[in-house]
């Protein structure tokens, strides 16, 4: 990728231009050989300053001395300004205003004649869809009871007692204190002592705690398991396990009353009640943000398939390079190894390809409605926007705000993220949306 430096006016011999679509063009320079001399002249007498050239002084070597020095340096830096100024130049007077950085490629120079390609994407003719008065359905935030009383059962349990039972044999419910050992291929692998087991009907190793079903206190069982495919440990995954477990006590949760006892001990509740009511309206809440989290989606959705346009293929990939190297980190995140999270980059793209698309159409679609709208971003915006930021990164305010004001790329960023969201908001305002149970 070339930077289009600020330096003097080239004189392009030719400049044509072809259309690969309507959001890419290929541009054709060839530089005048009168103005590959003078750059070669401005480069040698910028590099005579410098030069140290055994027999004479620094900005007193003569060129064709400083040629047999600095020949192939020389050559490369009148590639690179000449390339710079004439694509900057051609772009000018071809009206053309590049997104990103143009790609330079098909580089000749000989014999003092320089001619290259540059791929420059462009804007796309966006044709608008109708984005006021977007029709959409959206289900009502209801809260069923039963969602409820599984919290109240999660809170019971917490607070639970664990009671001994020393006059049968282990069931399915029943906790075991014990000491364990694992042992793969024959050897140990893990051995712990005071440790808990928990008998369910659903273990994560199928058929670990029927195993330990009738197993009685100071009693030790050998317990065989199959390491299943999304182990952590990728390779144990196929192979059995073999479990020494020896328990030391059988104990059972004893749950206490569901009153307003329980309520105060769960939090700052006077009565069951108040509990209830409390876990209703984060329930609403939370449903509330998902229903309308849909809704937006299904509005953005209708609009995305009433826009017609073409997107620049470039952009796509580096969104989707984006996509894939967040899902790798989120994999080392969860405590995959890195060449096992590298691995699944090319499954990534498979799968992300789509919502680059989206994203980056989803992109150029609210720019043209904040365009058309004359939405912008004020100082206010910025502001509140600081804040939040402030609040979840836990910093001051005034380094929050101090970072963005001095940091011009992450402030624009921002500012995009800000206008999507009130273009957003606008289609949300005025789309007809119908309540549905």
């Amino acid at each position: 990728m070339i930077n289009l430096l600020e330096r003097q006016k080239v004189s392009m011999g030719k400049v044509s231009v072809k259309d690969i679509s309507s959001c890419e063009k290929i541009l054709t320079v060839n530089v005048a050989q009168a103005d590959v001399q003078k750059e070669y002249s401005h480069v040698y007498e910028h590099l005579s300053k410098h030069a140290k050239v055994p027999g004479f002084r620094p900005g007193k070597v003569p060129k064709d001395i400083l040629a047999l020095h600095y020949k192939n340096e020389a050559t490369e830096k009148v590639v690179s300004n000449l390339i710079s100024n004439s694509l900057r130049e051609a772009l000018t007077s071809k009206e053309i205003f590049p997104l990103g950085s143009p790609v330079v490629q098909k580089v000749k120079f000989e014999k003092d004649e320089l001619s290259y390609e540059a791929l420059v994407d462009v804007k796309p003719k966006i044709k608008l869809g109708k984005y006021k008065g977007i029709e959409a359905k959206q289900k009502h935030a209801a809260v069923d009871e039963a969602e409820i009383n599984d919290v109240l059962k999660r809170i019971q349990e917490s607070h639970a007692r664990l009671v001994p039972v020393a006059d049968r044999p282990a069931q399915l419910g029943d906790l075991l204190s014990s000491d364990y050992s694992l042992t793969v291929d024959g050897k140990e692998v893990e051995k712990r002592e005071e440790d808990v087991v928990e008998l369910r009907e659903k273990d994560y190793f199928e058929g670990f705690s029927n195993q330990l079903i009738g197993i009685k206190t100071g009693e030790a069982r050998e317990v065989k398991i199959k390491f299943p495919e999304q182990f952590t440990k990728k390779e144990w995954i196929g192979k059995e396990g073999v479990y020494k477990i020896t328990v030391k006590e059988i104990k059972i949760k004893e749950l206490p009353e569901l009153n307003d006892d329980l309520a105060k001990e769960a939090g700052d509740f006077d009565t069951l009640e108040s509990l209830k009511k409390k876990i209703r309206e984060e329930f609403e809440g939370k449903k509330k943000r998902e229903i309308e989290e849909e809704t937006k989606d299904q509005l953005l959705q209708e609009l995305i398939k009433s826009s017609k346009f073409e997107i620049p293929k470039r952009m796509v990939e580096t969104r989707l390079e984006a996509l894939v190297k967040k899902g790798v980190e989120t994999l080392k995140s969860q405590g995959i190894k890195e060449d096992e999270a590298q691995k699944k980059q090319e499954e990534f793209r498979g799968k992300l390809r789509e919502s680059a698309e989206r994203d980056v159409r989803l992109s150029f679609i609210l720019h043209e409605i904040s365009t058309n709208e004359k939405i912008v971003a004020t100082p206010e915006d910025f502001k509140a926007r600081y804040m939040a930021i402030s609040d979840w990164v836990r910093q001051p305010l005034e380094d929050v705000e101090k970072y963005y004001e001095s940091h011009e790329e992450q402030k624009e960023s921002l500012e995009i993220q800000i206008v999507n969201e009130k273009a957003v908001q606008l289609i949300r305002d005025q789309a007809n949306i119908k309540i549905v149970s």
